[in-house]
């Protein structure tokens, strides 16, 4: 079958006067509703007044279809605002469903380790700035569509106000960018405009993604470690029950364990004591508080007792128990002065009187050690008078409280008790649990044989003085251990602390005396990488989604009641104003005003130019396109 000829058809109208619209050949083709005449004048939003409007038919877009979608039932309705506004309430849904994804995938893996994620090549973080980006991105379409339609209704007839052009461009450029809503925000600062709330969330969303990384958060804690029990058992401390039979040699009754006797003379000599070491495989240890037996002291100043006397031959200080110093004065040729350190204290002194004394109490039983110290700070004569202690050392014991964290060791004394039962042995009672702790069948005790072998080897390193003599003079040492006091006479309860603690540490490293067990089990532990939700940062992202469903549902219901269509930024709706084209074909794009994309539907296929003269201004012609070729234009 032989095709017939193409038959070009004219599309520009050969007479026509009018240099913009040409509303009269359209108004005779198209007759529209009558409308009555109007002489009032109309005013912008700056009072500025425009001519008077005085015609016979109005030329906006048809009004008969917005009444019969108004005269439908509900659905109807609802079904026309769906082909309207489909993409844009799909689009929110989906920024919806990004929040909600979001919060789904930091709910299950909220506290979890980090290793539980399970993908090697997509991280936690990389899904959540995808979601972010997702949300972002469903959620400037609805937003720049509302900015867009935003100029339709401003514009709107029904509105009986007239507003400047700028304003129409303001808001086009508005649905464009952040830049084009900013000048938005300056344009109406000061007033409540609708547009303002799409500029803000088009402005606030560029931080959206930054907000939305900060809600996964990496936090190291310490967990058991899971390699087994044994790995487990071996977190232990060491402690003791009681100084008892351990303290002694295997071979010799009697004679005291080395280890206790090291321990004993590091406490004098050494400027520092070392914790006990722990056995803590992972570096990362925890045991419950625990109860051992060990060492306790304390140090009080008791200068004010010092008294001093003075005669032709000498000068002395003496305390009440009579241990004093004392120089000769009248010497020429060396001065001979004594610091004096002894043990020959009464039963009345300061530390141990359970009148005058505000230190803990104790029964002599348990005293190892009972010493007073007199003398000069830095063994000069000439610096004042001379400084006065009383110290004691005594068995007590010791609830304790150690961890390994990170490889470094803790390990302090959080309460001491020394109440004691001497009739039965003096084992130790009424300790209050917590913190001291112990099993139904375990038993506390300071015995006396101990602790009068601990008392006979620790008491003659205290008792000694010390001799300043010659030109200039230098002091004599009666011991070392003298020598090592004299280094702490201005403050010994630091020295006397040292003591103590590594008392203790020999004592607790004899073990238990009724138990096999030689160290208090602990937990071992192990530094894992947990994930942890921050949801307070989610909140910006989902406040903007909330404001953008709302922001959208405004539109549509606004959009619904005016006397426009969702034209949105249809670029053919304005530029149907300035196509110069046959009266048929208008025809055709004038329904196509009432349905969605249907201006592109009706003039998609048009091949058109943009004509330029002085005689009509700027406008568009063309012909149409026959059996998918387009007709060459009017030149």
């Amino acid at each position: 079958m032989d095709r017939q000829p193409r038959q070009e058809q004219p599309l520009l109208t050969e007479t026509r006067e009018s240099a913009l619209w040409g509303y009269e050949e359209i108004f005779d083709a198209f007759p529209l509703q009558p409308q009555p005449q109007q002489t009032e004048a109309w005013n912008d939003t700056d009072g500025a007044v425009f001519g008077s409007h005085i015609t016979n038919y109005d030329a906006s877009p048809p009004a008969p279809a917005v009444s019969e979608s108004k005269r439908g039932s509900v659905p109807a309705l609802l079904w026309d605002v769906l082909k309207w506004w489909q993409i844009e309430i799909f689009a929110c849904l989906a920024s919806v469903a990004a929040i909600v994804a979001q919060a789904v995938v930091m709910l299950r893996f909220n506290g979890r380790p980090q290793e539980s994620w399970p993908s090697t090549t997509l991280t936690l973080n990389g899904l959540i700035a995808i979601l972010a980006t997702l949300c972002r991105g469903s959620l400037m379409v609805p937003v720049a569509s509302v900015l867009a339609q935003s100029k339709w209704t401003r514009f709107d007839s029904r509105s009986r106000r007239a507003h400047k052009l700028a304003e129409w461009e303001l808001l086009d450029e508005a649905s464009r960018g952040s830049l084009g809503s900013l000048q938005v925000l300056w344009k109406f600062k000061g007033v409540l405009h609708v547009s303002c709330i799409g500029a803000v969330i088009t402005i606030a969303s560029l931080a959206l993604s930054t907000f939305s990384q900060q809600v996964v958060s990496l936090q190291s804690i310490l967990v058991p470690a899971t390699d087994g029990d044994t790995l487990n058992k071996t977190a232990s401390v060491p402690w003791t029950d009681s100084p008892n039979v351990r303290v002694w040699s295997a071979g010799e009754f009697g004679s005291m364990s080395t280890v206790v006797k090291l321990a004993i003379i590091e406490g004098i000599m050494a400027p520092d004591v070392a914790s006990l070491p722990l056995s803590c495989p992972t570096g990362n240890c925890t045991w419950p508080d625990f109860t051992t037996v060990g060492a306790c002291g304390r140090c009080v100043n008791i200068t004010e007792d010092v008294r001093f006397t003075q005669s032709t031959l000498s000068e002395t200080y003496t305390l009440p128990n009579g241990l004093w110093v004392g120089r000769n004065p009248v010497a020429t040729t060396a001065a001979n002065e004594t610091l004096g350190f002894s043990a020959n204290i009464t039963q009345t002194t300061r530390l141990f009187d359970p009148v005058r004394s505000p230190n803990p109490k104790y029964e002599r039983a348990l005293a190892l050690a009972e010493f007073a110290m007199l003398g000069f700070e830095n063994l000069r004569w000439q610096g004042g008078p001379p400084v006065a202690f009383e110290c004691g050392i005594w068995l007590c014991l010791q609830a304790r409280r150690v961890s390994v964290t990170a490889g470094q060791q803790t390990d302090k004394v959080i309460e001491s008790w020394t109440k004691v039962d001497v009739r039965i042995g003096t084992p130790f009672i009424d300790m209050p649990s917590p913190p001291f702790v112990g099993h139904e069948d375990m038993y506390f005790w300071a015995t006396r044989e101990p602790s009068v072998s601990l008392e006979s080897f620790i008491q003659p390193m205290l008792n000694g003085n010390i001799t300043l003599s010659g030109t200039p003079p230098s002091p004599v040492f009666s011991s070392d251990y003298i020598q090592a006091l004299s280094a702490n006479l201005g403050d010994p309860s630091q020295w006397i602390g040292r003591l103590a603690e590594s008392t203790t540490n020999g004592l607790r490293q004899m073990g238990p005396y009724k138990n096999t067990t030689l160290a208090y089990d602990g937990e071992a532990h192990v530094v894992q990488v947990i994930v942890v939700a921050r949801w307070h940062w989610l909140a910006y992202p989902a406040v903007l989604v909330l404001l953008t469903v709302i922001y959208l549902v405004f539109e549509i219901t606004r959009t619904t009641t005016s006397n426009t269509r969702p034209w949105k930024a249809d670029p053919l709706v304005p530029l149907y104003a300035y196509l110069d084209l046959d009266r048929n074909v208008l025809s055709a794009a004038r329904d196509g005003l009432n349905k969605p994309s249907g201006l592109s539907a009706e003039l998609g296929d048009l091949a058109v130019r943009l004509d330029v003269g002085y005689d009509h201004g700027v406008r568009f012609s063309g012909r149409i396109a026959v059996d998918g070729e387009v007709a060459q234009g009017r030149s």
